[in-house]
């Protein structure tokens, strides 16, 4: 049986901007439990984890036997949830996957911790974003009867409570 903390309440999903970092663009979102939009402080904080996260250079061409080509595209999710602060990044490599990195600070500080061995993904608001997404990615760029237009994608931007 599974014991809630809480009764699942829907919570503001906002496009924030496109954070441009080093040859990035990421399509950045906030989350929050309590509020309409996170922090700036968080937000602040998040781009510069994400500056240090993403690699280098942001577009690339791989030569590796699973293509990682990556093409300085991404999302970055900024969740002020009920345990703490959460920081999603992801970008789009081999035309159609996303490497993710998630993050938590649990004392609402700065202070975070990369999550890769807890193998957490996402909650089912970040969830959300990441399939709203996923969709704009397959309209704008795998499916686009013109070819892939990476402005039409970055202007593909999620605003709705979830």
């Amino acid at each position: 049986m599974i014991a809630l903390q809480e009764t699942y309440r829907k919570r503001p999903v906002r496009f924030v901007d496109i954070a441009e970092l080093n040859g990035w663009r990421l399509k950045t979102y906030s989350i929050s439990a309590a509020h309409d939009h996170v922090s700036e402080g968080l937000l602040l904080a998040a781009e510069g984890l994400a500056q240090q996260a993403l690699p280098r250079p942001a577009v690339m061409r791989s030569r590796a036997r699973l293509p990682e080509d990556r093409y300085g595209l991404g999302v970055l999710i900024v969740h002020d949830g009920r345990e703490g602060s959460f920081v999603v990044l992801g970008w789009w490599v081999g035309e159609n996957m996303l490497k993710l990195e998630v993050f938590f600070s649990g004392d609402r500080g700065m202070d975070f911790e990369n999550l890769a061995a807890t193998r957490i993904v996402s909650c089912t608001w970040e969830l959300a974003v990441l399939a709203y997404e996923r969709d704009a990615w397959v309209e704008c760029i795998l499916a686009n009867p013109g070819g892939p237009d990476v402005n039409a994608w970055l202007e593909k931007r999620m605003n709705r409570d979830v």
